[in-house]
């Protein structure tokens, strides 16, 4: 999958801007991944699936980047931006 952007949960970002493999992907959310799909049609979330489970904090930046109605406690850890041709 090609990431354009890491969005941490403590509010900063790196950008990446290459592919990834889904043990990178993995890594960096700091488990499972699951796919997230953003309001930029073009675009995905990918996340920890586990991530409320596991009490992760809120990260409000990419919260901010999907539709308010998919998801209402926001989403948890660490996220990347990928584009969605790459899925």
């Amino acid at each position: 999958m090609f990431a354009k952007t890491l969005i941490k949960s403590d509010g900063t970002e790196e950008t990446i801007e290459r592919k990834i493999t889904l043990e990178e992907a993995q890594e960096l959310v700091g488990g499972y991944i699951e796919a997230v799909r953003m309001t930029d049609k073009k675009l995905s979330l990918i996340v920890n699936e586990e991530g409320m489970l596991f009490g992760l904090p809120v990260n409000r930046n990419a919260t901010r980047l999907v539709h308010p109605n998919i998801l209402h406690s926001g989403i948890r850890g660490n996220a990347i931006v990928v584009t969605r041709s790459s899925m």
